[in-house]
């Protein structure tokens, strides 16, 4: 149908900080979610043994 039109002024509206919180919030997320993984893993080797 149509393009996505960038909504305009975002960056005067002041919304770069919270993108760039949004963005480290997201960030964390991952990493909590690799290291879950990493214990998940832990937690199946451990119950091979």
């Amino acid at each position: 149908m149509g393009r996505k039109r960038e909504r305009p002024g975002l960056r005067q509206v002041g919304a770069e900080p919270v993108l760039k919180s949004v963005e480290g919030q997201a960030i964390s997320f991952l990493e909590r979610l690799d290291s879950v993984d990493k214990l998940a893993r832990v937690e199946r080797a451990l119950n091979a043994i």
